[in-house]
């Protein structure tokens, strides 16, 4: 990932924590072609393996 978003690597890694039980959604909010999706599909790459088996639900929606 680029240094640029590190700051969201690592939230989205603690909300996806095994320890952490989040009872909250995320959002990444921006401009279109800003990136936001070529994000989330790179980060997702490394989804499974941070899951460690515990349930986590992974979802994109769009809002216009």
């Amino acid at each position: 990932m680029t240094s640029n978003n590190k700051h969201i690597e690592d939230y989205l890694n603690y909300y996806f924590a095994p320890e952490f039980d989040a009872n909250f959604a995320v959002m990444i909010s921006g401009d279109w072609g800003t990136g936001k999706t070529w994000f989330i599909k790179q980060y997702y790459k490394d989804f499974e393996e941070l899951r460690n088996g515990k349930e986590k639900k992974f979802a994109l929606f769009t809002l216009a």
